[in-house]
C-alpha cells in the first residue's frame, strides 16, 4: 500500500518551512482531497499547478508519485519518488523509498524492489 498518511502531516511542515504562497498551499490541500475521494486525475492536476511555483519541491513530487501509482502509472511513479528523494527529512525520503519498492514490485522487479524497502529501513527502521 502506498503511504499517504503521515505525508499531510510532513507536507504541511514543509509547507509552512519553505515559504511557500497562500495559493501553492491551496493547490496542494486540493490535491490531498481530491486524492482522498480517489479522483486521481484531479489530483495530480492540482500537484501540477502546485510544481508550476515549486518545482523542486520534494513533498509535492512524493505526491505525484502517489497519484501515479494509484493510477497504475508505476514507471512514472518511481520517477516521481526517485526525485522526492531530494528531501531533507529522513521519513519522506523512507516513505519515498517504500513507495519504490511497491512501484517496483508492481513492474515485476523482485531484486530491486527488495533493494528499495531495504533502503526504506536503513533510514526508518521502526517502521512496521
Amino acid at each position: 500500500m502506498v503511504k499517504f498518511a503521515v505525508l499531510i502531516c510532513l507536507l504541511l511542515f514543509g509547507l509552512t518551512q519553505s515559504g511557500f504562497t497562500q495559493p501553492v498551499q491551496k493547490k496542494v490541500r486540493e490535491g490531498n482531497r481530491l486524492y482522498l475521494e480517489e479522483r486521481y486525475d484531479e489530483a495530480l492536476n492540482k500537484y501540477r499547478d502546485a510544481q508550476v511555483h515549486d518545482p523542486e519541491s520534494p513533498a509535492i513530487k512524493f505526491n505525484v508519485g502517489n497519484a501515479e501509482y494509484k493510477k497504475k502509472k508505476y514507471e512514472e511513479a518511481v520517477q516521481e519518488y526517485q526525485s522526492s528523494l531530494t528531501a531533507d527529512e529522513a521519513v519522506l525520503q523512507s516513505q519515498s523509498y517504500y513507495n519504490i519498492g511497491n512501484s517496483l514490485y508492481r513492474l515485476g522487479k523482485l531484486p530491486e524492489s527488495i533493494l528499495a524497502y531495504q533502503k526504506a529501513l536503513q533510514l526508518n527502521p521502526n517502521d512496521e
